[in-house]
């Protein structure tokens, strides 16, 4: 593990102790998106490996197996989120956005908004964008599409910001071109049905891979969904595939 300082934008130095005196919380936001690069990129890799989309930190690198969730664009009022936050804002920096993400995931358990995933037809597009590039960008290993968020568990082999923008770009001009046909009951002056920020975390170790293996599959019985759900018959693993007649390893029936 490094010891010195890391050179930050404009040539400017923080100490990577700096979070243990307040430095990095002190600081501008931007700076503080910086100096959190650089205290990650210390420990998990290089630069390179690292880009900031919103608020949140994501590693790049390929060939890295990565938990990624993404939710609509209406399934969380903003009330709610600004609720979340105000609770959490006394949290250690180093922990709050691991805390945040945990509410945010009870809530959307709640089943808010339009919950256009729910729809059989909206969830096999979502699939259908899972198995595009499957075998080429990266491989699938686990998912479940809930009626407002996605989990999905992948081994990357391309650039995973590239990928998750692939999946949400197709699936959202067709949710919002079909909003009436298949009820999807989207407000009719939304402009995105996917919200623009995702949560991604890499897989550590096999303990770290079991886990969210099983959380991914226990998603919609956590959030008490009935066994004929959408969100059960779409959610799956590939070690669990070949021994439920290969129905997920095509076109769900």
């Amino acid at each position: 593990m490094k010891k010195h300082n890391e050179n930050l934008a404009g040539g400017e130095e923080l100490p990577l102790r700096a979070k243990e005196i307040g430095a990095a919380g002190a600081a501008p936001p931007q700076k503080a998106k910086e100096y959190f690069k650089a205290f990650f990129t210390s420990h998990f890799g290089f630069s390179e490996e690292w880009n900031i989309g919103g608020n949140l930190l994501h590693r790049k690198s390929k060939n890295l197996i990565q938990s990624i969730t993404y939710r609509l664009a209406d399934s969380l009022p903003q009330s709610v989120l600004r609720n979340i936050e105000d609770e959490l804002k006394n949290t250690p920096s180093t922990k709050r956005e691991i805390k945040k993400r945990i509410e945010v995931e009870k809530w959307l358990d709640k089943g808010m908004g339009s919950c256009a995933l729910s729809n059989p037809e909206m969830a096999q597009v979502v699939w259908n964008a899972f198995q595009y590039y499957n075998g080429d960008r990266y491989n699938l290993i686990a998912w479940s599409i809930m009626p407002n968020h996605v989990h999905v568990l992948i081994e990357t082999e391309h650039d995973l910001s590239k990928i998750v923008q692939g999946w949400k770009s197709y699936t959202g001009r067709w949710a919002l071109a079909n909003n009436k046909k298949y009820g999807l009951r989207i407000e009719e002056d939304a402009k995105h049905f996917w919200r623009s920020e995702y949560w991604d975390r890499f897989i550590r170790d096999e303990n770290h891979f079991e886990n969210v293996v099983n959380y991914i599959m226990e998603n919609p019985n956590k959030a008490k969904l009935n066994k004929d759900s959408t969100a059960h018959k779409f959610t799956g693993n590939i070690f669990s595939c070949a021994a439920r007649d290969k129905k997920l390893c095509g076109e769900i029936e």
